[in-house]
């Protein structure tokens, strides 16, 4: 029913917020949204729920001041 489809709605939205993070982290250059919203000074659960937002954002049922700072950051956000 209905929470099946919420659930996995929840779970795709985990899944694409936790690549948004690896993106963000595993760049070969210090010009990344991780470090231009400073959010790698930030404690584990500040970084998940901005990650989780912006994924959520996506869907175009909110806004998010967080963008894409080189080309791997693009691409992901193009696929997603």
């Amino acid at each position: 029913g209905i929470l099946k489809i919420i659930g996995y709605i929840i779970l795709v939205q985990h899944v694409v917020g936790c690549l948004w993070f690896y993106v963000g982290t595993n760049s070969t250059t210090s010009n990344t949204w991780i470090h231009a919203t400073s959010l790698h000074e930030e404690d584990v659960s500040f970084q998940y729920f901005t990650c989780l937002h912006w994924a959520f954002a996506q869907l175009g049922v909110g806004n998010v001041e967080i963008e894409a700072y080189n080309v791997p950051e693009r691409c992901f956000c193009v696929g997603v």
